[in-house]
C-alpha cells in the first residue's frame, strides 16, 4: 500500500534518497567486512535530475565501499526508458558497483531487454520460476532466458524458490543461483 501511494504522489526519490543514505551508514559503520548489497531504484527517482545529481554525489562519496553494492531496476523500468537504464547502468558501474535487472522474464520483451541493457546479473521473477515446474511453454522461455543470459556472461538467480522441485527444475537449466523461502526468511535492515 505504501510505494503505490508514494508512486502516486511522486516521492519515490525522497524515498530512494534515504534509503541510501541508511545503506551508506551500514556500509561505513561495517567497513571492510561489509557485506553485499542489493538496492531497488525506482525509475521515477532516475527521472528526477535533482536526484540524479545527488546520486552521482553519493556514489563518488561511496569510494570502494561501492564494491559492496548492485543497484537494480525492474525490467519494466528498463524496458519503459532504455537510454536511462543504459546511463544508470554505466554510472553505477564506473564507481565498482554491479547493475541487476530484477523480476525478469515478465514480459514479452525481456529477452530484448536484456541484449539492449546489459546487467552484469538478472532476478528471475518469481511467477516465471513458479509456472516453468509445470508449464513446458514456461520452462522453455527460462532455458532461452537463460541461454541468452550465459552468451552474455549475465549471472541468472531465480526469485520465489519455495520447493525441492523448483530447484530440481532449475538446476536442469542450469540457474545456480536463488532466493526464496526454500533457502529462508528474508532478512531486514
Amino acid at each position: 500500500k505504501f510505494l503505490p501511494m508514494a508512486l502516486r504522489h511522486r516521492l519515490m526519490a525522497d524515498i530512494d534518497q534515504a534509503l541510501l543514505e541508511l545503506v551508506f551508514r551500514i556500509l561505513e559503520s561495517a567497513g571492510p567486512e561489509a557485506s553485499r548489497m542489493a538496492v531497488n531504484m525506482s525509475n521515477q527517482s532516475l527521472g528526477n535530475k535533482e536526484f540524479v545529481r545527488w546520486f552521482q554525489s553519493f556514489l563518488h562519496r561511496l569510494g570502494k565501499l561501492a564494491g559492496s553494492l548492485s543497484f537494480e531496476l525492474t525490467e519494466y523500468a528498463c524496458a519503459v526508458d532504455t537510454p536511462m537504464a543504459r546511463e544508470f547502468a554505466s554510472s553505477v558501474r564506473k564507481c565498482g558497483a554491479r547493475f541487476g535487472i530484477d523480476h525478469f522474464g515478465l514480459s514479452p520483451t525481456a529477452l530484448q531487454t536484456l541484449r539492449d541493457v546489459p546487467p552484469d546479473y538478472i532476478k528471475l521473477g518469481a511467477a516465471l520460476v513458479s509456472e516453468a515446474i509445470s508449464d513446458e511453454s514456461a520452462r522453455s522461455v527460462l532455458r532461452a532466458i537463460v541461454q541468452l543470459a550465459r552468451s552474455l556472461e549475465v549471472e541468472v538467480i531465480a526469485q520465489g524458490v519455495e520447493t525441492s522441485a523448483q530447484i530440481e527444475m532449475l538446476l536442469a537449466v542450469q540457474v545456480l543461483a536463488g532466493q526464496g523461502y526454500f533457502f529462508g526468511a528474508p532478512g531486514g535492515l
